[in-house]
């Protein structure tokens, strides 16, 4: 995504979109926003005029805390696996 600040373009890193009942969107970025190379953490109402897209999103949306159960803390499902010399063990 591509912030502006200062008269500039910046590119921020997408960390997470907020989507609420009432429709509001949220975006929480990472962005540089004078070049100083101190990255900062900012949080931006979607749509407005400072913000535009920088390419399409690569990662796969989420619907809740029960959409991807790997994530959620807890023991592990199956342990790692074991690497010997004559190969991964199942």
């Amino acid at each position: 995504m591509f912030v502006r600040a200062n008269g500039r373009w910046r590119y921020a890193w997408v960390q997470a979109r907020h989507e609420y009942r009432d429709g509001r969107t949220v975006y929480h970025v990472h962005v540089d926003l004078d070049r100083s190379l101190m990255i900062r953490s900012r949080f931006y109402y979607w749509p407005q005029d400072r913000l535009r897209w920088a390419h399409p999103g690569r990662a796969e949306a989420s619907r809740g805390q029960h959409a991807r159960p790997e994530l959620l803390p807890g023991p592990l499902r199956r342990g790692p696996r074991a690497v010997t010399p004559e190969g991964p063990t199942p």
